[in-house]
C-alpha cells in the first residue's frame, strides 16, 4: 500500500461474495477495506454496485 501511495495513488480492497445466485437477485455483499477518506470518496460507486457493503 506505500508503494501505491508513494506514487500518488490509494489502495482499495473490495473483495466480493455470493456466488452466481446471489448476483443474479441483485444481492451481491462487498468487504471494503482501506483508508476511511479514500473508502467514502468512492462510496457513490460501491452503494450503486453492491446490494451490501462492509467497510
Amino acid at each position: 500500500m506505500k508503494e501505491v501511495e508513494g506514487k500518488g495513488g490509494y489502495m482499495v480492497e473490495s473483495p466480493i461474495t455470493g456466488g452466481l445466485d446471489a448476483l443474479r437477485k441483485g444481492q451481491m455483499v462487498a468487504y471494503v477495506g482501506g483508508r476511511k477518506d479514500v473508502t467514502d470518496a468512492i462510496m457513490p460507486i460501491l452503494e450503486v454496485s453492491w446490494w451490501w457493503w462492509w467497510w
